[in-house]
């Protein structure tokens, strides 16, 4: 199986701001690709027109989801050759505290796949590792910490919302708010993640089973994706 994806994503944060984007992923096998039916912020983002609609790909910037090809252990250091050789969502902007410039720090994130699972391979480089800030809350909880968020709009049609969000220090938290209605920080999805903290800054390594997702029926997949980090000493 294989499947080319165009990710478009929006970094909307305290400290990082990407353009905003959406995804596309199509399988070159026949019948290939995870198939599902479509029935079952304190941020402020930056809104991509609608896919199809005028400035839709001027605005949205796109990335490739690459097949995974080995395995993945899952334990946060992103040392499998995969995460080496998928191309990199980077090129994001600032939000707060100042609007559009560069970023104070680089990150970087990996998407690939396989026919159960996303894997999301994250890098957050800091200058300062030993000013990152990473508290120890029960899941959902405020740790009032750095984070990284990835959020989901599997139908693209920028009323959907599904999101995962992690610590530095592995704490996890998913909300689900189908068709524009309200977020529900309820939700408990089965999905995994693995943290690290080292000279570089930190890592993180998310695996969430397809599952858990709902997207429209058919290989050939467009979704939208925002990716947020916050470094809360910057705030």
């Amino acid at each position: 199986m294989w499947m080319d994806v165009r990710w478009g994503f929006v970094l909307t944060a305290f400290a990082l701001l990407a353009a905003p984007s959406s995804l596309h992923a199509q399988s070159n096998e026949p019948g290939g690709g995870p198939v599902r039916d479509g029935d079952s912020s304190p941020f402020e983002a930056i809104s991509t027109p609608a896919s199809g609609a005028p400035g839709h790909d001027v605005r949205a910037p796109s990335s490739v989801a690459v097949p995974l090809t080995g395995e993945i252990n899952l334990d946060g250091t992103l040392d499998e050759a995969i995460w080496q050789s998928a191309p990199a969502i980077t090129g994001f902007h600032q939000k707060e505290p100042v609007e559009g410039v560069a970023p104070t720090q680089m990150t970087e994130v990996r998407i690939v796949y396989d026919g159960e699972t996303l894997y999301v391979g994250a890098r957050m480089f800091d200058d300062e590792p030993d000013e990152i800030v990473g508290r120890l809350v029960r899941r959902d909880g405020d740790s009032e910490s750095d984070r990284l968020t990835i959020r989901f709009d599997t139908f693209l049609d920028h009323l959907g919302e599904t999101q995962f969000w992690v610590n530095p220090r592995g704490v996890r938290g998913d909300a689900f708010g189908p068709g524009g209605s309200d977020v529900d920080e309820s939700w408990d999805p089965v999905w995994e993640v693995r943290t690290q903290i080292d000279d570089l800054g930190w890592t993180a390594e998310l695996a969430i089973p397809f599952s858990q997702l709902r997207f429209p029926q058919g290989v050939d997949q467009e979704w939208g994706l925002q990716i947020e980090r916050l470094i809360k000493r910057t705030n």
